[in-house]
């Protein structure tokens, strides 16, 4: 029987397009600079470290402004950054709802606090939402939480800190390979195909609405 629901964010329950901000940055940048950082990030796996909690937004900018002898304002390194956060339909928020009358609802997402805070502050703007972390019973983000979907160790962290049978819980996000380290762990995974089903569709054909 199924107690606990657990959802991801991104492509789950707010639109996202990573290209958007590369070409975001490859604007701000320039092309030669943006293609030198970017194999750069890639080697010091410098997103993992970002939304694992090992690298501050301080550091993080300053990574984007190194090597440039006209680097960057942080607010605009950071305006940059969310172009990958899109829409947040409404509806999504009243699925939110509806669930957290039905189960014990959560949040596990990788991110990070500069995007947390763009999440929240449209939110707010679009919908009136001031409480965006009140309709879970816990929202753990990775920056946070210190580990990284899809390391187990993440699962195993939300089970023992959430006080969550694992036999019981439900998991649901778009990316297949948290899914099956989720499963791993003995937690039920279902795989989100974002850009063939909204998440209300998702949901009622696995009879969780």
């Amino acid at each position: 029987m199924i107690k606990n629901v657990i959802l991801d964010l991104g492509n789950v329950l707010i639109d996202i397009n990573m290209q958007l901000t590369w070409q975001a940055l490859r604007d701000l940048l320039g092309e030669n600079q943006f293609e030198k950082l970017y194999k750069k990030s890639e080697k010091e796996n410098i997103h993992v470290r970002l939304e694992s909690g090992k690298m501050s937004e301080t550091e993080f900018f300053d990574f984007f402004k190194s090597d440039n002898p006209n680097p960057p304002e942080d607010v605009a390194i950071e305006h940059a950054w969310n172009q990958v956060l899109q829409d947040f339909p409404r509806h999504r928020l009243d699925i939110l709802e509806k669930l957290g009358k039905k189960y014990n609802l959560y949040l596990l997402s990788n991110t990070n606090s500069v995007h947390i805070r763009y999440v929240k502050k449209k939110l707010l703007e679009e919908h009136g939402v001031t409480d965006f972390e009140s309709y879970f019973k816990v929202a753990w983000y990775s920056h946070d939480v210190g580990y990284h979907k899809p390391d187990p160790a993440i699962y195993h962290h939300i089970l023992n800190e959430g006080g969550l049978r694992a036999s019981e819980t439900v998991f649901i996000d778009d990316n297949k390979d948290n899914i099956i380290s989720a499963i791993g762990v003995g937690i039920q995974g279902i795989w989100h195909p974002h850009d063939k089903m909204d998440i209300a569709e998702l949901l009622e054909r696995e009879g969780l609405l």
